[in-house]
């Protein structure tokens, strides 16, 4: 009798649903994605539980969502389905959710908390780049001071990259900056603009990602590894965004590499859909050579023309800036930097050229459209060996003319000599001006250099070219 009950009951837990460990908020995401994005956005959950969810259980909001969603058909999904898509709205709603993952009982008991988000921290060991420059202020500051004014002049190349493997022919010339987060560095390298991590401390590739962008590559008026990439931490799911040559906004999963598939189309949002066509053009001379901005929950794209000082046409496709919810891709805004009818700022643009006005009166420009005779200066040989302004004056170096980005630490301000410069990255006292060293580099610097702490050690990392070899990347540190 004991037996046949056993039996009974072992049957009976049989036919109960199984439950994973574990939810995951990567699983959730997808499923938002396919049965739930038609009505929601992820980042309406974060004013959702500020209102009426903090201090209240996960075990509730699992019930919630469960008997709630989808619209259509609430209760329609599995068990697990269930959990993974509460772990993803609570990550999306500001809830720490640690490594994208949560056991079912610790979900359950789970406090709801909005407002605790996983960012990058700097320690003792390692200081993070995050953003093109620097920061999300841009300050191109670090506090680091491990290489100061004693050792400078001791630096050497701790490792390079060489870019020439990377696109259909090497590039030689790069203006990328890399970023450091979590012991790695990402960059863009190549003329295809690849996207590549390596290893900080010894430079060694951990993944690298190809763009695609078929024919639109050869009619791209951005060609090249452009200026470099954003990062984005949400909730402790790392994400790197570029904008390829062919104009695509891409997710990139930091870890792997790989296309996030909860972003946009598998990864992908196509910037040359929803644009603002020229007046009887067909082509579409559009592209970005910049990294889109990441601002909170938001990667902003913006957009540039064909390199010159002026446009092909006055009927061009126009240059919109649009923000993006950076966890779903979903278009949330579009900034029309000319504005249409109706809109503030359009009569500001009524003004046609015409053959007698051969530059638009308004809006004002921003480059000297011409000159005038008060615009001249006098530079016959006498002017310029013995200006009057400045007899009795002493001149110190005034640099050349090139285009040159410096970093600055907590006691050194460090700068390169830009494009066709020479090869030396300068470091100068930030106290008094004094020239403390100078570098020697395998080419001219033509990226931002940019600074980093990891494992202990403080490195200095630029991209340089010399227009006739491929463009590298090299990191230097004390020996």
């Amino acid at each position: 009798m004991l037996r046949k009950f056993l039996l009974l009951i072992l049957g009976m837990l049989c036919l109960l649903p199984a439950y994973a460990q574990d939810a995951s908020v990567e699983r959730g995401r997808v499923t938002f994605t396919t049965e739930c994005s038609r009505c929601h956005l992820p980042a309406e959950f974060d004013g959702r539980l500020r209102a009426r969810w903090i201090g209240r259980s996960g075990a509730e909001f699992y019930q919630q969502i469960r008997s709630t969603m989808p619209a259509e058909t609430p209760g329609s999904l599995t068990n697990d389905e269930y959990y993974d898509l509460a772990a993803f709205l609570l990550q999306s709603g500001n809830v720490n959710i640690e490594g994208g993952n949560i056991s079912i009982a610790d979900l359950e008991s789970l406090e709801i908390n909005p407002g605790i988000v996983i960012a990058v921290q700097a320690d003792a060991d390692s200081t993070p780049w995050t953003h093109l420059n620097g920061n999300v202020k841009s300050t191109r500051y670090s506090e680091l001071d491990q290489i100061n004014a004693s050792n400078v002049a001791d630096l050497a190349i701790a490792w390079s990259l060489d870019t020439g493997p990377f696109g259909p022919s090497p590039e030689t010339l790069s203006v990328s900056t890399p970023l450091m987060v979590n012991g790695r560095v990402y960059a863009t390298v190549g003329a295809t603009r690849n996207v590549v991590a390596l290893d900080a401390g010894s430079g060694q590739l951990l993944w690298m990602w190809r763009p695609d962008d078929g024919t639109r590559f050869d009619t791209a008026p951005r060609k090249g590894s452009g200026k470099g990439l954003s990062y984005y931490n949400s909730g402790g799911e790392e994400v790197i965004f570029t904008i390829t040559p062919g104009y695509y906004l891409v997710a990139l999963n930091a870890k792997t590499g790989d296309p996030l598939p909860s972003f946009g189309a598998g990864g992908f949002i196509d910037l040359q859909q929803g644009l603002r066509l020229g007046q009887d053009r067909s082509d579409l001379d559009i592209g970005i050579s910049f990294p889109p901005l990441v601002v909170e929950d938001v990667v902003i794209a913006g957009a540039a023309h064909e390199v010159g000082m002026r446009p092909l046409s006055a009927s061009n496709v126009k240059g919109d800036i649009r923000g993006f919810d950076a966890r779903t891709g979903a278009l949330l805004w579009t900034f029309k930097t000319i504005p249409e009818r109706g809109q503030a700022g359009y009569e500001t643009w009524l003004e046609v050229v015409a053959r007698t006005q051969p530059y638009p009166v308004l809006p004002a420009p921003y480059d000297r459209q011409g000159f005038q005779a008060d615009d001249l200066v006098d530079f016959t040989p006498e002017s310029i060996t013995q200006p009057p302004l400045l007899q009795g004056v002493e001149i110190p170096a005034t640099g050349k003319p090139t285009r040159s980005g410096l970093v600055v630490t907590k006691s050194l301000l460090f700068f390169g000599e830009g494009p066709g410069g020479d090869p030396w990255l300068h470091t100068v006292d930030k106290a008094t001006g004094e020239t403390v060293a100078r570098i020697a580099l395998p080419a001219s610097t033509t990226g931002l250099p940019m600074t980093y702490m990891h494992a202990g050690k403080q490195y200095l990392v630029v991209t340089v070219s010399d227009f006739s070899n491929s463009a590298r990347i090299v990191a230097l540190a004390l020996p």
